[in-house]
């Protein structure tokens, strides 16, 4: 089994331990894809710490505003490493797959490094959304992970999914566009005019 497909199984177990309430996530993604249909908005970058439930929200987006739903984590091979500049390739080669098969336009694309300048600059999407989570949940995710994937240790783990998160909202607070009030569990930011 590769690495991407154990973690999925990873994160499923995860979520069963800790019995996610999904609910919120789901509610946030209604919202969303009401507003992206008002404001005509078809290409999503949805960022947010290790933990913060962007593949549920994404999913659930793609599903309600009728966008295909790209999860970077399957393009990823080898997922994250330590090595900062084994982990840039991975990253880089994900993009060039994920190249391969986006559509134009009609699309969410999910992923913790999403809010980095280069991908922003590069996927050139209509909107940027951010899932900020509390450090707790962050750390009570990454815990599970790391009992799932048994783990002799949960604490870096946890220290990487809090550490995801704030860079994630450093990275989505410097982007220079437009934000979108929004009223739960979600940030968005679009693309000038």
């Amino acid at each position: 089994m590769d690495e991407n497909a154990q973690k999925q199984i990873t994160d499923d177990l995860a979520g069963e331990l800790l019995e996610l309430d999904k609910a919120p996530l789901k509610y946030a993604a209604k919202e969303v894809a009401d507003l992206l249909g008002t404001m005509n908005l078809r290409k999503i970058l949805v960022t947010g710490g290790a933990g913060s439930g962007k593949t549920t929200f994404s999913d659930e987006l793609a599903n309600l505003a009728e966008l295909r739903h790209f999860d970077m984590d399957k393009y990823v091979k080898g997922g994250y490493t330590k090595d900062a500049s084994v982990y840039t390739q991975r990253l880089v080669d994900a993009v060039y797959k994920m190249w391969l098969v986006l559509p134009i336009a009609g699309w969410v694309v999910e992923h913790v490094e999403m809010g980095r300048p280069e991908f922003v600059q590069s996927f050139q999407p209509d909107a940027v959304i951010l899932l900020p989570s509390g450090k707790e949940h962050l750390r009570n995710v990454a815990a599970a992970r790391a009992i799932a994937a048994r783990e002799p240790s949960p604490v870096e783990r946890e220290d990487r999914a809090v550490q995801t998160s704030e860079q994630a909202e450093k990275r989505f607070d410097t982007l220079p566009w437009h934000e979108v009030k929004a009223p739960g569990k979600w940030r968005m930011k679009v693309r000038p005019s």
